[in-house]
């Protein structure tokens, strides 16, 4: 029996067919290598960053603080109620962190399995507007700075100087053994709560770390709080 001779249409459709296959397999090792990649990159996002600072500047936290002062008048709070005020989930990773860093600052007593949240006796102090104002620094210079280790390491060793580069800073940060991951966000931190309790100043046209008796010798000793009309004074 004779073969059917094949024609030009029944070459071309051949040839369209292979080229099809040819793609279709080259658009799945594509894909595997696409799927490889994003896998591998979501790996490194998971990987847990080893940190011995709170992860957020201080005055970030302290606005959660004066939220819990808001709430509770002074007082323990409910976590619950809290953020039922906040207009926030409790349970969110947010939410979480928040509590995390306000705790890791001492400015607040729990953490986001507590049934309550409560003020520090300095986080009161940080934050209350009718204690003294020199009062309110020195609380807040020590929960900011002086308390966390990293940031007060760091400070003792620059103090009295100009701001050095950041590239200085997170070298110093790695020669605390603070992890490589970490360094670079615990000086943008560091900084960054210099700036806000006023141990960051410019002077002579020159970002300097000043001291602490040197920033409390700008501040009144005396509040600036006046009582209202139709209380009274003994």
């Amino acid at each position: 029996m004779e073969k059917p001779v094949e024609g030009p249409d029944s070459s071309l459709e051949s040839a369209e067919n292979s080229k099809k296959t040819v793609d279709v397999r080259r658009k799945k090792r594509v894909s595997k290598k696409r799927n490889t990649r994003k896998a591998s990159s979501l790996k490194e996002t998971r990987k847990r960053v080893s940190r011995s600072f709170p992860a957020s500047s201080f005055e970030e936290t302290l606005e959660f603080a004066k939220a819990i002062l808001r709430v509770g008048s002074g007082n323990p709070v409910r976590r619950l109620t809290l953020f039922n005020e906040l207009e926030k989930s409790p349970e969110s990773g947010p939410s979480r962190q928040l509590i995390t860093n306000a705790s890791r600052y001492e400015l607040i007593r729990g953490s986001y399995k507590s049934e309550q949240l409560e003020l520090t006796p300095d986080g009161l102090r940080a934050i209350d507007e009718e204690s003294p104002s020199r009062e309110r620094a020195k609380a807040r210079i020590k929960l900011a700075i002086e308390d966390i280790e990293i940031f007060k390491s760091l400070y003792e060793r620059f103090v009295g100087n100009k701001l050095p580069a950041r590239a200085v800073l997170i070298d110093a940060a790695k020669e605390l053994d603070i992890d490589s991951d970490a360094a670079e966000e615990a000086v943008d931190t560091f900084v960054v709560n210099l700036k806000f309790v006023g141990l960051l100043q410019t002077l002579s046209g020159a970002d300097r770390i000043v001291t602490v008796d040197h920033f409390l010798d700008t501040i009144p000793a005396i509040s600036s709080f006046r009582p209202k009309i139709g209380s009274f004074v003994f």
